[in-house]
């Protein structure tokens, strides 16, 4: 998967163009009381069919700023990222419920050690160093999903903080929309304890979107009384 960092140009000229607008009637309301506090202008201060030329011109520019908005990249951010899928790289079809094995994850991070730590019966993922369990793409319809799994971890001593600190976690939730653009949807800090917990946390698609979901190992520490690790298991996604 390749990633393009791309401007939001229409959204840009959108927002000026609007706030262009704006400053027409602004400088026209200045402009009326100017004259009549200031220089002792007689009449009424605001005389719409005179000055209509002032109304005619902001409704322009912002109708022009609509226009804009109309053609925009389909995110409200100035910086987008386009996603290019690789050809070898198929999303699956999620239906109702999907319980992901090791197989069907991806492990990366520092070393080859976090493969061996793949339990081959219980289906517990071990992270001895940071690193990542991300799940396959998947192509979801509109709804609301649960996404759940178990974790534990290791504790060391947090020399700064004063006090042991556990393995922590960073749950990531990233949305590719039918236009191929990235939208991030959440992410979520834990810090593990050393029994297993249940995680959960909700995912809402508003329209047929490409989902990928990441779990990260952040704090690894290795010191000569222990070693900050991570283990996870029963990662499942359910439609609610």
């Amino acid at each position: 998967m390749n990633e393009i960092i791309q401007v939001n140009w229409l959204l840009l000229l959108c927002y000026f163009f609007w706030f262009l607008g704006a400053g027409v009637i602004v400088v026209y309301i200045s402009r009326a009381v100017f004259l009549k506090h200031c220089r002792g202008h007689r009449g009424k201060i605001f005389n719409i069919k005179a000055d209509q030329m002032w109304f005619v011109a902001s409704f322009v520019l912002i109708f022009i700023g609509f226009l804009f908005h109309a053609f925009k990249i389909p995110l409200n951010r100035f910086i987008v990222t386009k996603v290019i899928m690789s050809e070898n790289v198929q999303p699956l079809d999620f239906h109702e419920s999907m319980n992901f094995t090791r197989d069907m994850v991806d492990i990366d991070g520092g070393n080859k050690r976090i493969q061996k730590g793949i339990g081959s019966k219980t289906q517990t993922l071990a992270l001895y160093q940071n690193g990542n369990v991300t799940l396959p793409y998947l192509r979801m319809k509109k709804g609301k999903y649960l996404f759940k799994f178990q974790a534990k971890g290791t504790a060391v001593e947090n020399l700064s903080l004063n006090r042991m600190e556990f393995s922590k976690i960073k749950i990531k939730c990233e949305m590719i929309n039918i236009q191929n653009y990235l939208d991030l949807q959440w992410i979520r800090y834990v810090e593990l304890s050393s029994e297993y917990k249940k995680y959960q946390m909700m995912v809402h698609i508003s329209e047929e979107e490409t989902v990928r979901l990441q779990i990260s190992f952040i704090n690894d520490v290795v010191v000569k009384d222990g070693d900050r690790n991570v283990w996870i298991r029963g990662i499942s996604l359910n439609k609610t």
